[in-house]
């Protein structure tokens, strides 16, 4: 069949893997931090205590690291560009930090992976007891399955770091949308078409009294020779924590068919990581998608650190319809950067959302 228009019959490479990809070294994308890497991590972070700076400030200048766990950081990055588009970081034990260590600590070792981070960070946990409105909680917040997307808003690539662990489930699942879009050309041609094509996202953050807010534009992309997408179901379809407005045009039944095709195929393509206190997980946001699996908290209750992260020498090309969001995004001045801990972030008042629609 033929590709859409401007599109690659095939996409091959690292970044098209399945979920046998990795059957005969299942942790070949675990990147292992020794007695020596840690001991180098605990200088850098004395030093920043030391110093009493501010963890927005934190760049590895000041944030010193020995010149081997330096260029294994960096191939984390080629990684994410040129290679299968995710990896573990593993051998950090978060009960051995403070919560403001621990914010920059993971501050400190994303900067090798990404010079650039989003200005804010977030805080992924159950909040049902601790928010003020329950109500107001998206599924970020809450204990429940999340299916298939990638941050919109998010950026280039996503770093999280996992400080606890739930006793059930909270698993995360990876798919490459490469994989998929050799699928889809093969047998679903005319949907893959579609993808490419405008769809009416509804932004969903436009709030309860204010007017929707409706854009046309496509959910794939190619762009420098790179196929990317853009995709959560909330933006077209809306959901139980955001419906969508009554203003808001409806899909038509075969974008409705399309996007159930991506999400079985994202569903039969993925992998499932179980996260490991202290491993922090970097995954390209442009190709790859991700879903969580609900759970079920124990005395230690599932805790993970968000962050976006962009690498300004080999980040790819951004399309045009996303070239504003993800400038504003990144380029904002230190001071302005809202790198929380666990207890800043519980007392600010929009902590209750989590903006990149996860």
């Amino acid at each position: 069949m033929s590709p859409p228009v401007g599109f690659p019959a095939k996409l091959t490479g690292a970044l098209a893997w399945g979920p046998t990809s990795f059957n005969s070294n299942p942790e070949s994308y675990v990147v292992k931090l020794g007695h020596g890497d840690i001991k180098d991590i605990d200088n850098a972070l004395a030093k920043f205590n030391r110093e009493n700076a501010s963890i927005p400030h934190l760049l590895p200048e000041n944030f010193p690291l020995s010149k081997s766990l330096g260029e294994r950081l960096r191939g984390v990055s080629e990684s994410l560009h040129n290679g299968r588009g995710f990896a573990v970081l593993r051998g950090l034990d978060p009960a051995r930090y403070s919560d403001r260590e621990n914010v920059a600590l993971f501050v400190g070792l994303s900067g090798y992976v990404g010079d650039k981070r989003g200005f804010k960070l977030n805080h992924l946990y159950d909040r049902t007891k601790s928010s003020k409105d329950p109500s107001r909680l998206l599924p970020p917040h809450l204990p429940v399955s999340m299916a298939f997307h990638t941050d919109v808003g998010g950026g280039d690539n996503l770093a999280l770091y996992v400080q606890s662990t739930s006793s059930q489930g909270g698993r995360i699942l990876l798919s490459s949308f490469w994989q998929i879009y050799n699928r889809m050309l093969e047998e679903y041609p005319r949907y893959l078409q579609l993808l490419t094509e405008n769809w009416p996202w509804e932004d969903p953050e436009g709030g309860e009294n204010a007017e929707s807010v409706v854009t046309n534009r496509p959910i794939v992309y190619y762009c420098d020779n790179k196929v990317q997408i853009r995709f959560a179901r909330t933006f077209f379809k809306g959901s139980y924590f955001r419906p969508r407005s009554a203003g808001a045009p409806d899909l038509t039944s075969e974008q409705s068919h399309a996007l159930e095709i991506l999400s079985c195929l994202a569903k039969e393509y993925s992998i499932r990581l179980t996260p490991e206190p202290g491993d922090i997980l970097f995954v390209n946001n442009l190709a790859l998608l991700h879903a969580r699996e609900a759970f079920m908290d124990s005395a230690n209750k599932r805790h993970l650190i968000r962050m976006s992260i962009r690498d300004s020498a080999k980040c790819w090309e951004i399309p045009e319809a996303y070239r504003a969001v993800f400038d504003k995004k990144f380029n904002v001045e230190l001071e302005r950067q809202q790198l929380w801990t666990a207890e800043e972030f519980e007392t600010r008042a929009d902590g209750d959302t989590a903006p990149d629609h996860d």
